[in-house]
């Protein structure tokens, strides 16, 4: 049996996805306390971290710096981002988290795990053909991350899984596809 600690933080206590919501979005101070706090326990060694859904630029900025933290304890960490934005051709994070995404945390990530649109917000162009998925997930390895999952890509009557693992920086990725649903029923997203 194999023992992991896991430490869950979350960066809103809303869902921002309905028309009326109540509560609140954290900010990176908030979430530094916590950091400082694990680290007073002697608690920072994990061997994963992954983010979903970040509501303010500070929290994410102060992601960054726990990825460095972490990283300077165990520098095998693995960061893997769910840049959570938006869907259906509609951001529902702030417009400013885009850049900061594409800036600075998709180079520090080492698996992207975005959907469809999400990854057409990354890498600048539309994702209109399973090709277009592929070529995607190869300009997000040439910012950084070594595996690319795009979890949703809906194309003509299908919603396709386009997985991608970069081994070795500069050579040509291994790439799958899995066919998830038959046919798209809209609104739908993994």
């Amino acid at each position: 049996m194999m023992l992991i600690r896991l430490c869950q933080c979350n960066s809103q206590i809303i869902q921002a996805r309905y028309p009326t919501f109540k509560g609140q979005v954290l900010n990176g101070k908030q979430l530094w306390e916590l950091i400082e706090g694990l680290e007073a326990n002697n608690l920072l060694y994990y061997t994963h971290l992954l983010t979903g859904y970040i509501g303010s630029i500070s929290f994410l900025d102060n992601v960054l710096e726990v990825v460095k933290k972490l990283r300077s304890i165990n520098t095998t960490l693995t960061y893997v981002c769910d840049p959570v934005m938006g869907d259906e051709g509609k951001l529902y994070a702030p417009q400013e988290l885009v850049f900061v995404y594409r800036e600075k945390v998709v180079p520090v990530a080492s698996m992207l795990i975005p959907i469809q649109f999400e990854a057409e917000q990354l890498t600048g162009f539309r994702i209109a053909s399973e090709e277009d998925g592929r070529e995607a997930c190869k300009h997000l390895h040439a910012v950084g991350p070594s595996k690319v999952v795009i979890t949703s890509i809906s194309i003509d009557v299908n919603l396709l899984l386009i997985g991608s693992h970069q081994k070795v920086k500069d050579q040509s990725p291994v790439q799958f596809k899995i066919v998830i649903v038959t046919p798209v029923d809209p609104g739908y997203s993994i």
